[in-house]
C-alpha cells in the first residue's frame, strides 16, 4: 500500500525505533498522519506572528482576545479568561493538561516506566479514545479477547463500528469465587494469528470486580508467556473506574503500567479520563497513551502524532472550555481531597449492598458475583433477568440493567445507603413472581 509522505515517515521512525509496535500497527494505524496544513501552520503562527496579525486560524478576534458572547461568558468563573473557553483546542488537547495527566498516572501507577510511554493525548471522553485505540491497531475480522460479560456498548464500538471477532472466557470461576486466570490463558493460547489483541476492564463492568495483588501478578505472567513465545500482543486497558477500591490487598496499579516495563512484544494502552474518575461525567474529556518496552522518545511522538491524526480526522478537536477547567482542577491543592472524599461516599454505599446482598434468605433467590470496587455489581440469577428487570421497573419504579440471560446490574453508585435495603428486598420479590409466573 502506498502512504503519505508523513504517514511514511512516521512508519519509518516506529520500524526502526519501535518496531514491535509498527508490525502492531492496523492498516489504517499505519496509513494514519497528522496533516501539516491548517492547525500545524496556525500553532507556527501563534508562536511567531506579530500581535494582531495572525490570520491563519477560523475564529473570530479583536485584538488578542476571541469575539464572545456576554449571554455565553456568564456562566464561567470570572477568572476563566476567554482564551481558555473560546478557541480551538490543540487536537491533541492542551499541551499542559497532557503534562498533568502523566503526571497524574505517573504518581498513581509507580511500576510506570515514563521514557517507555507517551504522553497522554487528549479524547473525547474513553468511548473515542477506546475507538481509536481500536482503529489504530485493529482491522475488520480481528478477533479480540475479552471476557463473556462486558460493558455493551463494545458491540458498538468494536464489534460494529471495527468489525471485530469478540473471543470471549469466564472472567469467575462457575463457583463465582475467584478470577479464572486459566481461561484468559486458554483465550491467548487459542487461534492461529501471531497478534493478540486483549481488553483487560478493571474495575470490572459490569461485576464491579478488581483483581488482588496475586491475581494481578498471574494475569501478567500469564501475557508475558505469550508474548515471550513470540506473539505480538495489544492490551486495551479500560480504566474507566481507575482508584475506586473499596478492600484492601487489591491490585492499585493499572495494567498499562505493570505491562509497560514487560517483553516488548507487549504494546499497552491506557485508557482513562475525567470521566468517572473526577465525576466529570458530561465534561467528555478522555486520554489515550501507549507503553512498550522498546519505546524511545521518538517512536513516542511519532505514535502521538497517530493519534492526533485519527482526532483530525473525525472530530478535529476536543472541547476547550472542559480541558480548561480541568487543567485548573487538577493544580488545586484541594483536587486529590475532594476526589478521595467520593469514593469514600462510593465505598459507604459498597458496603451496605455487600451487607444486603449474601443474606441467607437470598441464597436461593441469586448468586453475587465477586465485587470489591468500582460503580456497579452484578447478580446471577434463578430467572430471566429481562423479564425481572421490566417488573421491577413497572411494580416497583426500581431501575436496573438485564447485562446478560440471568445477569443482573445494579449501580449501586446511584443509590444512597438508606435505599439499598430496600432495593434488594424488592428483587427478592420481583424474582419470587417471575418463578411464579414461569
Amino acid at each position: 500500500m502506498e502512504y503519505h509522505p508523513l504517514a511514511s515517515e512516521l512508519n519509518k521512525i516506529l520500524a526502526s525505533e519501535c518496531p514491535n509496535v509498527y508490525q502492531s500497527l492496523s492498516s489504517y494505524g499505519k496509513a494514519l498522519y497528522f496533516p501539516r496544513g491548517i492547525l500545524s501552520q496556525a500553532q507556527e503562527a501563534k508562536e511567531k506572528a506579530q500581535p494582531g496579525l495572525n490570520a491563519t486560524i477560523g475564529i473570530a478576534t479583536d485584538g488578542d482576545e476571541p469575539l464572545h458572547l456576554a449571554a455565553v461568558q456568564k456562566y464561567f468563573a470570572a477568572d476563566l479568561k476567554a482564551s481558555e473557553i473560546y478557541p480551538y483546542a490543540p487536537a491533541a488537547g492542551i499541551k499542559e493538561l497532557r503534562s498533568a495527566w502523566l503526571e497524574k498516572i505517573t504518581k498513581e501507577n509507580p511500576t510506570l516506566n515514563r521514557a517507555h510511554c507517551s504522553r497522554p493525548v487528549v479524547c473525547h471522553a474513553l468511548t473515542h479514545a477506546l475507538a481509536i485505540a481500536a482503529e489504530l491497531f485493529t482491522d475488520p475480522g480481528d478477533s479480540i479477547i475479552l471476557p463473556s460479560s462486558y460493558w455493551g456498548n463494545y458491540n458498538m464500538i468494536l464489534g460494529l463500528r471495527r468489525g471485530l471477532k469478540f473471543s470471549t472466557y469466564d472472567l469467575f470461576d462457575s463457583k463465582l469465587e475467584s478470577l479464572a486466570v486459566a481461561e484468559l490463558a486458554r483465550a491467548l493460547d487459542s487461534g492461529s494469528s501471531d497478534k493478540k489483541v486483549l481488553l483487560l476492564n478493571f474495575p470490572h463492568n459490569p461485576s464491579g470486580y478488581a483483581p488482588s495483588f496475586q491475581e494481578a501478578a498471574a494475569i501478567v505472567e500469564v501475557v508475558n508467556a505469550r508474548a515471550h513465545k513470540g506473539s505480538k500482543i495489544v492490551v486495551l486497558c479500560d480504566d474507566a473506574y481507575f482508584g475506586m477500591n473499596y478492600e484492601e490487598g487489591l491490585q492499585t496499579e493499572s495494567f498499562f503500567a505493570l505491562l509497560s516495563n514487560a517483553h516488548e512484544n507487549i504494546t499497552a494502552l491506557k485508557i482513562d479520563g475525567f470521566t468517572k474518575e473526577a465525576f466529570a461525567w458530561g465534561f467528555r474529556v478522555g486520554f489515550l497513551s501507549l507503553a512498550n518496552a522498546g519505546l524511545s522518545p521518538k517512536s513516542a511522538s511519532a505514535i502521538e502524532k497517530k493519534i492526533t491524526g485519527a482526532i483530525r480526522a473525525t472530530i478535529s478537536s476536543t472541547c476547550h472550555p472542559t480541558q480548561s477547567i480541568l487543567l485548573r482542577a487538577l493544580r488545586d491543592d484541594a483536587f486529590g481531597a475532594q476526589r478521595q472524599s467520593k469514593i469514600d461516599v462510593l465505598k459507604e454505599r459498597y458496603r451496605v449492598v455487600k451487607e444486603c446482598a449474601y443474606q441467607n434468605e437470598y441464597k436461593n433467590l441469586w448468586k453475587v458475583y465477586p465485587f470489591n470496587s468500582g460503580y456497579f455489581m452484578s447478580l446471577r440469577l434463578s430467572c430471566s433477568s429481562e423479564k425481572l428487570r421490566q417488573l421491577l421497573l413497572k411494580e416497583y419504579g426500581i431501575g436496573t440493567v438485564a447485562s446478560g440471560e440471568y445477569d443482573l446490574r445494579i449501580a449501586f453508585s446511584c443509590i444512597r445507603p438508606s435505599k439499598i435495603e430496600k432495593v434488594f428486598a424488592a428483587i427478592a420479590s420481583a424474582i419470587k413472581k417471575v418463578q411464579l409466573s414461569s
